[in-house]
């Protein structure tokens, strides 16, 4: 660690501090893995061959899926010495064992100011039922499975495939003196610290007072990932885990091996490694010589490093101003206390996280932080700094000489200390992809013409070691420099914009433009607005120090204005659903814009047609090829439409005697749409029947004339705009 580090003036006198977080971890698990860590299986003699089962289950709350939930119910089955299921017993040889509670557990950790990481969750349930067992000659084997273990798991091989198995075996001899097996007294604790020592009492108590004998022990493993959660169980027997390479029931976790006292079951050991380890611990009851039950303990080691309470921040040896901010680095707390003292008097006490503190002169002064104030587990942590009021002022000025290639950039130096000797640190000074780094204020000769702007840093030093910057960018102008077009078309009475092809110059030059009658504003800079009614030209003056002067100027050609036209549309009456021909009177190179478009076949063409259902006032804009516009516009009326005999005529009578004279008898409309015309005999039979609007009866049937006589018929019509007209009457032929 350097002395650059933020931590560095905590930590150098902390060597055996511990690191502040772990993080071990970080995944997602799918459903039917990441979530067992352990459980136990018990049994206690009721009398009359009633037995108490009692089954204990942990899980991962924090990195276990949220939908692989404890089993209700939990299946326990029953099995004889030779592995077959008793269906004698239980539900068919199944204890469905109902879900009646969900804990949390508390992690502790042995050392009182060690932090446990928030993300360390262990659930746990207890499932309790009674069940009736007759004697069985071999006893019984209870198991319950469930998949899966954390894929985290470093001890073992395929975690995330590997199941548990949590059981007991009642033997004949508990069975003929109901027997109760032992039951541990504690759960082992479910964060480790790494480097530090485990000491735990992983005891258990026996009812009848038999020996109990303690070892390390292989878990088993249980059901799979397909069939998570076997009902009933899978057949015993069931394979222990796999080790994972070096690791073995001689090194479960690394470090110091765990052992465990054969006749206390105090468990020690130190582990080395950061992360999850399966471990097994077995309890054997004799009476005598035999053992009469074995209760099996499975559960799971979170190791990682525990945080303490560090008080760190970090400030240079050197303040050169009275205004001090810290950030405050602290670890494993959130509060904290700063004392500000000078010649052992004390001038501040400061409750506060972060420190903002304005001394009242230069000086040196301790600054002492106490995190975790009022606790166990205070820490502090001092560092003197020695104090200045600065005047150090880092200024220069840069000015061109001259405007044409090569011209010289002239440094002045105006930077100055009231107090203290000061030095140029660098002078650096960037013109494209050139860089000078100098001690000293060099003249800057430009020979690119490809340079826009030339930006200067100077950084000082002074002789107790405060610091100053200044920093300064110059446009480059070069002589004769095309700024403007030659020329530009402006439409007659319209504005534009004329913006300079440089940058506003700055300090130390003046912008002109004339004819100041032109210019409706942005006199003095880089982009005005000009408005004329005539052809003329525009100036612009540059000048500035060292007779750096640039001319140019921009002439306006006035275009004439678009001729006036008319605007019509023929026929301007028309029915719904009728079009007509829109046309703009003009000749030349034009755009053209109708609107509203929707109603014609083209809205950017000059002699569209158009085809509306109401009246419409249709307007158009004329674009010439300089922008200029001028707009037109015309009404098109609909007639509006009255769908009755003043408008669909059928005569009355009508001679069909080929003299050229009413010799047809037809319907005669200019507001139909379609209709059907039905001639009728006297006797009702249709003679004749059309659909076609420009058809008319001739007066012959089958061929042949018909004689003198009247007729009736039948008319149905279907005006513009949808409207309908039925008529019914007589028709007379003469002759």
């Amino acid at each position: 660690m350097s002395k650059n580090d933020p931590l560095f003036y905590s930590f150098i006198r902390k060597a055996k501090s511990l690191t502040i977080f772990l993080i071990f971890i970080n995944s997602i698990y799918n459903l039917n893995a990441s979530h067992i860590v352990g459980g136990e299986m018990n049994y206690r003699c009721l009398g009359n061959n009633q037995y108490e089962i009692r089954l204990t289950i942990y899980r991962d709350c924090f990195y276990g899926n949220p939908e692989a939930w404890f089993d209700n119910p939990a299946s326990v089955g029953f099995f004889d010495s030779n592995n077959m299921l008793v269906r004698t017993v239980a539900f068919n040889g199944e204890l469905r064992m109902l879900l009646m509670n969900n804990d949390t557990l508390d992690p502790t950790l042995t050392g009182t100011c060690f932090v446990v990481p928030p993300n360390v969750c262990v659930h746990t349930t207890t499932y309790i039922d009674t069940v009736d067992l007759p004697f069985l000659e071999g006893g019984y084997q209870l198991s319950y499975q469930r998949c899966c273990r954390n894929q985290t798991i470093q001890n073992i091989l395929r975690p995330d495939d590997t199941g548990a198995t949590f059981g007991i075996i009642i033997s004949e001899e508990a069975l003929l003196s109901c027997n109760s097996n032992a039951r541990f007294v504690n759960w082992p604790p479910i964060y480790i610290c790494v480097n530090e020592p485990i000491e735990f009492d992983h005891s258990a108590v026996d009812l009848e007072g038999d020996s109990l004998v303690y070892r390390l022990c292989i878990p088993l493993t249980g059901a799979s990932p397909g069939a998570p959660a076997p009902r009933p169980p899978n057949r015993p027997p069931y394979l222990p885990v796999e080790f994972a390479p070096g690791f073995d029931l001689n090194n479960v976790l690394g470090g110091i091996p765990l052992e465990i006292n054969s006749e206390t079951g105090f468990l020690t050991g130190t582990p080395s490694i950061i992360g999850q380890f399966v471990v097994g611990v077995c309890v054997d009851e004799y009476r005598g010589d035999s053992i009469i039950s074995t209760t099996r303990r499975d559960f799971q080691y979170n190791i990682g490093q525990c945080g303490m309470t560090t008080a760190a921040f970090f400030t240079s040896d050197t303040l050169c101003s009275l205004q001090l901010n810290i950030v405050n680095q602290s670890q494993e707390t959130d509060s904290a206390i700063w004392i500000i003292s000078q010649d052992g008097n004390t001038l501040a006490n400061i409750s506060t996280y972060h420190l903002n503190y304005l001394f009242p002169e230069q000086g040196v002064y301790n600054i002492t932080l106490i995190a975790n104030p009022g606790s166990n587990c205070v820490d502090t942590f001092s560092h003197d700094i020695t104090v200045f009021d600065s005047k150090l002022n880092a200024l220069f000025t840069a000015v061109q000489s001259g405007c044409s290639l090569p011209f010289t950039v002239n440094f002045t130096d105006l930077s100055s200390d009231s107090e203290h000797v000061f030095f140029v640190d660098s002078f650096i000074v960037l013109a494209g992809s050139n860089r000078i780094v100098s001690d000293s204020f060099p003249d800057f000769i430009v020979f690119d013409d490809q340079v826009s702007n030339i930006t200067s840093t100077l950084y000082l030093q002074n002789d107790v070691g405060c610091k100053d910057t200044f920093s300064l960018t110059i446009p480059i102008i070069l002589l004769n420099e095309p700024i403007l077009p030659d020329s530009v078309i402006l439409c007659f009475g319209t504005q534009m914009e004329l913006d300079l092809a440089i940058e506003n110059p700055g300090t130390g030059f003046t912008i002109t433009w004339s004819p100041a009658s032109v210019i409706l504003n942005g006199q003095g800079t880089s982009n005005v607005t000009v408005n004329s009614t005539g052809d003329g030209w525009v100036f612009v003056e540059i000048s500035g120090a060292n007779n750096c002067l640039i001319l140019d100027s921009i002439f306006i050609d006035i275009t004439d204005e678009i001729p006036d036209f008319s605007v019509i549309a023929e026929p301007q009456e028309i029915y719904p659903s009728q079009s007509s021909q829109l046309s703009v009177f003009l000749t030349g190179n034009y755009e053209f814009q109708w609107s509203p478009p929707g109603s014609l076949n083209n809205s950017i063409i000059q002699n569209p047609i158009a085809n509306p259902l109401v009246t419409t006032l249709y307007s158009v804009t004329v674009t010439d090829p300089f922008g200029c516009i001028k707009t037109g516009s015309v009404e098109l009326r609909i007639i509006e439409v009255e769908c009755d005999s003043t408008h669909v005529f059928i005569p009355n009578l009508f001679s069909p005697n080929d003299d050229g004279v009413n010799d047809f008898f037809n319907v005669s409309s200019n507001i139909l749409e379609s209709f059907e015309l039905i001639v009728y005999n006297r006797w009702g039979n249709p003679i004749f029947t059309t659909k076609n609007l420009n058809e008319s009866w001739d007066g012959t049937y089958s061929g042949k004339k018909i004689g003198p006589d009247t007729y009736a018929y039948y008319f149905r019509g279907i005006c513009l705009g949808g409207i309908e007209i039925i008529r019914k009457g007589n028709v007379s032929s003469i002759r």
